[in-house]
């Protein structure tokens, strides 16, 4: 599944479909959505019951690649001391 972050758009991504590789779906990390009927038809229910944010495949893989993101930046500036 790949990832790529919107250039210009912080923290919003594109995430490949895993069931329709040519379908990308967008992720806003900071509002915690996800545009895939997954995530459109379970996070209601998933919060009322839980009272936690449903997390889809998409927005785990958004999430893994915005802390990659990070870690790797983090590494660079130690390493720039």
């Amino acid at each position: 599944m790949k990832v790529r972050a919107i250039l210009g758009e912080t923290c919003r991504y594109h995430v490949q479909s895993s069931s329709n590789p040519n379908r990308l779906h967008l992720v806003d990390l900071l509002e915690h959505e996800c545009s895939c009927t997954d995530w459109t038809c379970r996070q209601r229910g998933y919060r009322e019951r839980t009272g936690q944010r449903y997390h889809c495949r998409h927005i785990r893989a958004a999430r893994e690649e915005f802390l990659n993101d990070i870690l790797e930046r983090l590494k660079e500036d130690q390493l720039a001391r």
